[in-house]
């Protein structure tokens, strides 16, 4: 099993970049998964910038399917989530809290489908 790291970001590219710039010296690392696309874009930048092939060297996976993430070079292997979804049973729990209703504990499958593309596939 591979050791998992976690680094802290804000979710815009160009703090990514900066949090990988600032980190990669101290890890040996062959795959990042952003928490959003935005976050996964500016390591992707910083790694394609520091010398490094995606995805031979590295692979990058973001999540949210941002259209963007189409028109990058290499493209953007994303997990595509439903939000709407997710929102709803959000939006329902808090209802019954809400309503002082005893919240379940029940777990509610959210969809998502990867979208493997070229950050991804070597």
């Amino acid at each position: 099993e591979a050791p998992v790291r976690t680094l802290v970001t804000g979710f815009t590219h160009e703090e990514a970049y900066a949090v990988m710039k600032q980190e990669s010296a101290t890890i040996d690392y062959d795959l990042v998964v952003g928490a959003t696309d935005n976050i996964a874009m500016g390591a992707l930048r910083y790694i394609k910038e520091s010398g490094k092939n995606v995805p031979d060297d590295i692979k990058v996976v973001g999540i949210g399917n941002y259209e963007v993430g189409t028109y990058l070079s290499p493209t953007l292997t994303t997990l595509d989530i439903d939000y709407k979804g997710f929102g709803n049973n959000a939006a329902l729990y808090m209802l019954d809290l809400l309503k002082e209703e005893i919240a379940t504990d029940e777990k509610k499958a959210i969809e998502y489908t990867l979208i493997e593309r070229e950050t991804s596939q070597s």
